[in-house]
Protein backbone atom coordinates (compact mmCIF):
# COMPACT_ATOMS: atom_id res chain seq x y z
CA UNK A 1 0.00 0.00 0.00
CA UNK A 2 1.38 3.37 -1.00
CA UNK A 3 1.83 6.02 1.66
CA UNK A 4 -0.64 8.89 1.37
CA UNK A 5 1.07 12.31 1.26
CA UNK A 6 0.11 15.05 3.67
CA UNK A 7 -2.55 17.33 2.33
CA UNK A 8 -3.82 20.73 3.32
CA UNK A 9 -6.25 19.09 5.73
CA UNK A 10 -3.31 17.92 7.85
CA UNK A 11 -1.93 21.45 8.16
CA UNK A 12 -5.17 23.44 8.19
CA UNK A 13 -5.68 23.27 11.99
CA UNK A 14 -2.13 24.53 12.59
CA UNK A 15 -2.48 27.46 10.18
CA UNK A 16 -5.88 28.37 11.64
CA UNK A 17 -4.37 28.31 15.15
CA UNK A 18 -1.51 30.52 13.94
CA UNK A 19 -4.02 32.98 12.44
CA UNK A 20 -6.06 33.01 15.67
CA UNK A 21 -2.95 33.66 17.76
CA UNK A 22 -1.86 36.45 15.42
CA UNK A 23 -5.26 38.07 15.77
CA UNK A 24 -5.15 37.82 19.57
CA UNK A 25 -1.59 39.15 19.78
CA UNK A 26 -2.39 42.16 17.57
CA UNK A 27 -5.49 43.39 19.40
CA UNK A 28 -4.86 47.01 20.42
CA UNK A 29 -4.28 47.57 24.13
CA UNK A 30 -7.47 49.64 24.41
CA UNK A 31 -9.57 46.60 23.39
CA UNK A 32 -8.08 44.31 26.04
CA UNK A 33 -10.00 43.79 29.26
CA UNK A 34 -8.25 45.17 32.31
CA UNK A 35 -8.74 43.53 35.64
CA UNK A 36 -6.44 44.18 38.57
CA UNK A 37 -6.38 40.62 39.91
CA UNK A 38 -5.68 39.12 36.45
CA UNK A 39 -2.79 41.53 35.92
CA UNK A 40 -1.35 40.60 39.31
CA UNK A 41 -1.52 36.87 38.55
CA UNK A 42 0.00 37.32 35.07
CA UNK A 43 -2.76 35.22 33.49
CA UNK A 44 -1.61 36.37 30.05
CA UNK A 45 1.59 34.33 30.49
CA UNK A 46 -0.51 31.16 30.88
CA UNK A 47 -2.38 32.14 27.71
CA UNK A 48 0.95 32.50 25.87
CA UNK A 49 2.11 29.11 27.18
CA UNK A 50 -1.13 27.43 26.09
CA UNK A 51 -1.21 29.05 22.63
CA UNK A 52 2.36 28.05 21.84
CA UNK A 53 2.08 24.51 23.21
CA UNK A 54 -0.97 23.87 21.03
CA UNK A 55 0.76 25.50 18.03
CA UNK A 56 3.76 23.14 18.26
CA UNK A 57 1.49 20.10 18.66
CA UNK A 58 -0.59 21.08 15.63
CA UNK A 59 2.42 21.75 13.38
CA UNK A 60 4.04 18.48 14.53
CA UNK A 61 0.90 16.41 13.96
CA UNK A 62 1.37 15.57 10.24
CA UNK A 63 4.91 14.28 10.75
CA UNK A 64 4.13 12.39 13.94
CA UNK A 65 1.09 10.75 12.38
CA UNK A 66 3.25 9.58 9.48
CA UNK A 67 1.54 11.70 6.85
CA UNK A 68 4.48 14.03 6.15
CA UNK A 69 8.06 12.81 6.08
CA UNK A 70 10.21 15.10 8.19
CA UNK A 71 13.68 14.65 9.66
CA UNK A 72 13.69 14.22 13.43
CA UNK A 73 15.79 17.37 13.85
CA UNK A 74 13.23 19.46 11.99
CA UNK A 75 10.43 17.92 14.01
CA UNK A 76 11.91 18.12 17.49
CA UNK A 77 14.01 21.27 17.11
CA UNK A 78 12.86 23.11 14.01
CA UNK A 79 9.15 23.41 14.77
CA UNK A 80 9.62 24.61 18.38
CA UNK A 81 12.37 27.04 17.28
CA UNK A 82 10.14 28.42 14.50
CA UNK A 83 7.35 28.96 17.03
CA UNK A 84 9.76 30.69 19.43
CA UNK A 85 10.96 32.94 16.58
CA UNK A 86 7.32 33.75 15.81
CA UNK A 87 6.81 34.71 19.47
CA UNK A 88 9.83 37.05 19.39
CA UNK A 89 8.60 38.59 16.13
CA UNK A 90 5.15 39.17 17.62
CA UNK A 91 6.72 41.09 20.51
CA UNK A 92 8.40 43.44 18.03
CA UNK A 93 5.13 43.81 16.11
CA UNK A 94 3.41 44.76 19.37
CA UNK A 95 6.19 47.21 20.23
CA UNK A 96 6.25 49.08 16.94
CA UNK A 97 2.82 48.70 15.34
CA UNK A 98 0.11 47.88 17.89
CA UNK A 99 -1.25 50.79 19.94
CA UNK A 100 -0.81 50.48 23.71
CA UNK A 101 1.00 47.14 23.43
CA UNK A 102 4.65 46.63 24.19
CA UNK A 103 7.61 44.29 24.14
CA UNK A 104 7.69 41.93 27.14
CA UNK A 105 10.59 39.56 27.79
CA UNK A 106 8.34 37.47 30.04
CA UNK A 107 5.98 36.90 27.10
CA UNK A 108 8.93 35.47 25.16
CA UNK A 109 9.77 33.28 28.15
CA UNK A 110 6.17 32.01 28.25
CA UNK A 111 6.22 31.43 24.46
CA UNK A 112 9.45 29.46 24.82
CA UNK A 113 8.07 27.41 27.71
CA UNK A 114 4.90 26.71 25.74
CA UNK A 115 6.89 25.63 22.69
CA UNK A 116 8.97 23.25 24.81
CA UNK A 117 5.85 21.86 26.50
CA UNK A 118 4.30 21.36 23.05
CA UNK A 119 7.43 19.57 21.79
CA UNK A 120 7.24 17.25 24.80
CA UNK A 121 3.47 16.69 24.48
CA UNK A 122 3.24 16.22 20.71
CA UNK A 123 4.62 12.67 20.49
CA UNK A 124 2.47 11.66 23.45
CA UNK A 125 -0.77 13.04 21.97
CA UNK A 126 -0.50 12.20 18.28
CA UNK A 127 -1.11 8.60 17.26
CA UNK A 128 0.77 7.20 14.30
CA UNK A 129 -1.67 6.34 11.51
CA UNK A 130 0.82 5.08 8.95
CA UNK A 131 3.69 2.66 9.18
CA UNK A 132 7.12 4.30 9.27
CA UNK A 133 9.10 4.21 6.05
CA UNK A 134 11.89 1.65 6.25
CA UNK A 135 15.13 1.85 4.34
CA UNK A 136 15.25 -0.41 1.30
CA UNK A 137 17.06 -3.65 2.05
CA UNK A 138 16.41 -3.60 5.79
CA UNK A 139 14.05 -6.00 7.46
CA UNK A 140 11.70 -5.46 10.37
CA UNK A 141 14.29 -7.12 12.65
CA UNK A 142 16.90 -4.54 11.73
CA UNK A 143 19.57 -7.06 10.74
CA UNK A 144 18.93 -6.90 6.99
CA UNK A 145 18.36 -10.68 6.66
Amino acid sequence: MKKKPATLTWYLPAWCWLALSFYLFTIPGTALPSSGWMDNLQVDKLVHLFLFAVMVVLFSRPALAGAAPMPRTALHIGIPMACIAYGVAIEFVQLYWIPLRGFEVWDIAADTAGSLVGAWLAPRLVKRRHQPIQNPGSSARGNGR
